[in-house]
């Protein structure tokens, strides 16, 4: 069954803002219609980020209107609602958040909203944490869980609808069964599995499939390492022959391009929240990123 919260008492969000939220939220729940179209009787869904967007657009069908949070280059740590998200919430039935951490804003958000049929689904709860690390999205294996408990959810909201969304839950869990063993293929063909990344994003992918990550650069989201850190890294680097350097951000963070170049090595792009094609789906995300991360070991570690 899917983990559904209520919200609790807002913690840090701005008293200013949450009461005009709140405004405009209480306005339009009195102008609410009943369905006249096809589109308003959908079920409507408001995930955090745009991976979780699509794994529920996969898992609902047409039988579901989905909206996005946080946008397309935008940081999950760092995002703060509009308005309009705001009134897609108040009107949800569903909110689809990663949780561990991730979504910060959460709670205050859901508070502000007074949406008292929103059921909030956090689909990392009940799974192994390393360290307090929310990006579980990027271990396919762990999406097969996530979408079984969408599927559990949207049951639950539209249970007329119940054999549609697990029908296609175990459709797409079939696809990401095909990815799991495509990224396990190509990844024991490259000569060597040694990274260093710049942040802690890929904690769950090198775990699932051996990828070793040497190092991180950027410990804690933000801060810079210090010069004797950066220089530990690269000595590191050296002696263990890592080649690569894998960075979520373009252009490359300038840390993260003086650790490449004191090390010999090159920066690869992997991009964890998705964006234009290939990355505008979960599944084009994950084998662009796999594609890029084994042209890299490649190209730094010939045979």
């Amino acid at each position: 069954m899917p983990v559904f919260h209520s919200p609790s008492r807002p913690r840090f969000w701005p008293v200013v803002l949450a009461a005009a939220l709140v405004a405009l939220v209480g306005g339009l729940a009195g102008c609410q219609k009943e369905p006249t179209s096809a589109t308003e009787a959908k079920v409507p869904v408001v995930a955090s980020i745009a991976p979780l967007a699509d794994l529920v657009a996969q898992v609902g069908g047409d039988r579901v209107q989905v909206t996005q949070m946080v946008p397309l280059g935008s940081s999950p740590h760092t995002y703060e609602p509009t308005a309009g998200q705001m009134r897609a919430v108040s009107q949800a039935r569903l909110l689809v958040l990663n949780g561990a951490g991730l979504e910060h804003w959460a709670e205050d958000v859901i508070q502000a909203a007074q949406n008292p049929r929103l059921q909030v689904l956090y689909l990392a709860d009940g799974l192994p944490l390393i360290d307090r690390n929310p990006h579980l999205w990027l271990n396919p294996r762990y999406m097969m869980h996530y979408a079984d408990k969408v599927a559990a959810a949207l049951a639950q909201i539209d249970p007329q609808n119940a054999a549609y969304y697990r029908e296609r839950s175990q459709a797409y869990q079939a696809q990401l069964e095909h990815l799991d063993a495509d990224i396990r293929a190509q990844l024991a063909q490259a000569p060597t599995a040694k990274v260093v990344t710049l942040h802690a994003a890929w904690e769950y992918f090198a775990r699932e499939y051996g990828l070793q990550v040497v190092a991180v650069i950027e410990t804690t989201p933000g801060r810079e390492p210090s010069p004797a850190e950066v220089a530990a890294i690269v000595e590191l680097m050296r002696r263990e022959g890592v080649r690569v350097v894998v960075v979520e951000k373009q252009p490359t963070p300038a840390v993260a391009q003086v650790v490449a170049d004191e090390a010999g090595a090159q920066v690869v792009y992997m991009e964890p929240l998705g964006g234009p094609r290939p990355y505008d789906t979960y599944l084009g995300l994950m084998r662009a990123n796999v594609d890029a991360l084994v042209q890299a070991l490649r190209a730094g570690n010939p045979r």
